[in-house]
Parts: structure tokens; C-alpha cells; sequence
């Protein structure tokens, strides 16, 4: 189950997008996605109203990282 894992606003977001690039974690910037995300504490299992967003986002980690989800 997808979790949220970091939320912050201004310059905490610029920190968490900086940290995940590090890392080599894709970024795909998504405002209306974001702004539903942010709303939930770190923790929070992601609720089934997002799944589809969310689903669209994994899809393209995927693509970027020339991948196919198993099954």
C-alpha cells in the first residue's frame, strides 16, 4: 500500500525534491496531485480517491526507468 512519506510547502518542498534527485528518485510535478497529497500526514496510507493519479504517475516512473510493472 503507497504511503506518503515527506510533505512540506515552499522551502521544505525544495528540500524534499532536491533530497529525492539525489537519490535518484524520479520527480514528476503534479500540482492538483500534489495539493491532495499535501493535505494527509506523513504516514497516511494514500486514499482511493487518488489511486488513478497515482497509478499515472507510477506508470511513468516505469517508463522513465525503461521498466514494466510485473503481472
Amino acid at each position: 500500500m503507497p504511503l506518503i512519506v515527506a510533505t512540506g510547502r515552499e522551502l521544505m518542498a525544495q528540500e524534499i525534491v532536491r533530497e529525492a534527485q539525489k537519490q535518484g528518485v524520479p520527480i514528476m510535478r503534479d500540482k492538483m496531485l500534489a495539493a491532495r497529497l499535501a493535505e494527509l500526514p506523513v504516514g497516511t496510507k494514500i486514499p482511493e480517491d487518488v489511486y488513478r493519479a497515482v497509478a499515472v504517475v507510477l506508470a511513468w516512473v516505469y517508463w522513465m526507468e525503461g521498466r514494466e510493472p510485473d503481472g
